[in-house]
């Protein structure tokens, strides 16, 4: 590879030469150091670097070598180089579903960028509809005189009625959050329960001792105990789903 980089040099060509790792790259890059430094940039196939408890080591042993010669690296997945493991996790649960994906769909799951995008939509659908879902239950409830004027506060069974369906709608979110998510269904429903804890736990400092409007302390610190607890019970109902024989 030095050879071949002072040739084009000589050529005036000035086209960067790039090693294109699979598999044995670790041990190339560290028996050859002078093709290590000849290399203008490393392409690294994380799907392919290693498999079980020799990945992650093998994986860090090119980026030390790359950092020790101050190279770029690019991390790149294409169709034969995949994440095994991450692949059979995600065909498994593609597997559960009552209309499983074609496996070409599933593949396409594994690159990362669109995989972020998807959790980032599952989460905000989740965390849309038990917005919308509990001001819009309130609204209406407004509307019948069931609830008082805004201005005025509620009693305490009602506000224990307004615990139960933002309960109910709490749990529905997080159902939608991990029904959306592209893998790792329980992980989408948490990251919404806590999104909902911190919520909680803004609402209820900003509110507490303000005014007799907002109730009394019970009602907010409900909202913040029950925050993440809804979040477990909507992503362990997608998880008996997908535990469920699909239906024929």
């Amino acid at each position: 590879m030095p050879h071949i980089a002072e040739r084009l040099q000589q050529l005036r060509c000035n086209v960067p030469l790039i090693g294109d790792f699979h598999f044995n790259g670790h041990k190339l890059l560290q028996e050859h150091p002078a093709c290590a430094e000849a290399l203008a940039k490393y392409r690294i196939n994380p799907g392919n670097v290693g498999r079980g408890s020799k990945r992650d080591p093998q994986f860090a042993e090119m980026i030390e070598i790359a950092c020790r010669n101050n190279k770029p690296v690019r991390i790149g997945v294409n169709w034969g180089s995949l994440d095994q493991d991450l692949l059979l996790r995600l065909m498994d649960e593609n597997s559960r579903k009552s209309e499983p994906d074609s496996a070409q769909e599933v593949m396409r799951e594994t690159h990362q960028p669109r995989q972020v995008l998807r959790s980032v939509g599952a989460v905000l659908a989740g965390m849309l509809k038990g917005i919308i879902l509990s001001l819009g239950t309130d609204e209406l409830l407004h509307l019948a005189h069931v609830f008082p004027a805004w201005d005025q506060r509620a009693s305490d069974a009602l506000l224990q009625l307004a615990t139960v369906y933002r309960t109910i709608y709490g749990t529905a979110g997080s159902y939608i959050a991990a029904r959306l998510a592209p893998n790792r269904p329980m992980l989408h429903a948490m990251s919404l329960g806590v999104l909902g804890l911190a919520a909680s736990t803004a609402g209820a400092v900003v509110t507490w001792n303000k005014s007799p409007v907002f109730g009394p302390h019970w009602y907010p610190g409900a909202l913040v105990v029950f925050a993440i607890p809804t979040a477990w019970a909507g992503g362990k109902i997608r998880l008996a789903q997908l535990r469920a024989p699909a239906d024929g």
